[in-house]
């Protein structure tokens, strides 16, 4: 696991999920978690409601939702119904119907809704897909207050709105996508710690992301500041 921040952990799929959500059972931590390997998503949700219930951002890829909600109940998919990891080299989602997808996404998060606060659903080069408690339609609503303590567990129907945030940028020179994935987080994560709304932090996270397709290392070793543009620009999205 890497420590982020006082108040926010990232989650590596290893054996070391249990000890940590076990003893971190305290009001003012919040875990961010970031699934690696369709296979073994699921891990964490087979401990205690109390446990698992930490984890207050998830960022799975639609394959390891499914795993995750098969395990919680919250669907009646099969986990036939997942491709063999042969198939996703490179972690390269293929959409061959992204209306059909979405309604998958929408029906999967809709039943994880009392579980995760914030689902960020990655969908390759079509962006990302959110479920969030912290969403208002004027998109002012920050994930933490000024002492750094996460106001966001309020169950609002309303919030339960699925917004695709399209990738903005074609990357015709790009590099590599190995860690793409952990950039965005990366940056959407940064910028929520920064007290901004939802779509700047998926700004932030386009941003990173981007900056990862063009480079060799999976982490590049130079990102930006806060004097970029991305960290005042409201990223659009559609009403899924």
């Amino acid at each position: 696991p890497t420590l982020m921040s006082p108040i926010c952990q990232q989650l590596e799929n290893s054996y070391n999920f249990f000890p940590i959500l076990l003893c971190i059972h305290i009001p003012t931590h919040t875990v961010f978690y970031e699934p690696t390997d369709m296979l073994i998503a699921n891990k964490p949700f087979k401990l205690e409601p109390k446990q698992y219930r930490q984890i207050k951002f998830m960022s799975p890829n639609i394959y390891e939702l499914r795993k995750i909600a098969e395990t919680l109940k919250a669907s009646s998919l099969s986990s036939s119904t997942a491709p063999t990891t042969s198939s996703l080299l490179g972690n390269d989602l293929k959409f061959n119907n992204g209306e059909e997808n979405f309604a998958e996404i929408a029906q999967l998060c809709d039943g994880l809704y009392d579980d995760i606060d914030n689902i960020l659903v990655t969908v390759g080069s079509l962006g990302v897909v959110i479920q969030g408690r912290c969403f208002s339609p004027d998109s002012k609503n920050t994930f933490f207050n000024q002492d750094f303590q996460y106001i966001c567990g309020k169950k609002v129907d309303g919030n339960k709105m699925l917004r695709h945030y399209p990738s903005v940028t074609v990357v015709n020179d790009l590099v590599s996508s190995t860690g793409a994935g952990d950039a965005f987080n990366s940056g959407f994560v940064a910028a929520m710690l920064k007290h901004k709304s939802e779509p700047i932090c998926v700004s932030v996270g386009f941003q990173a992301a981007l900056m990862s397709l063009r480079s060799m290392h999976a982490v590049p070793q130079e990102f930006f500041n806060e004097n970029h543009p991305c960290w005042a620009t409201f990223a659009k999205f559609n009403i899924v």
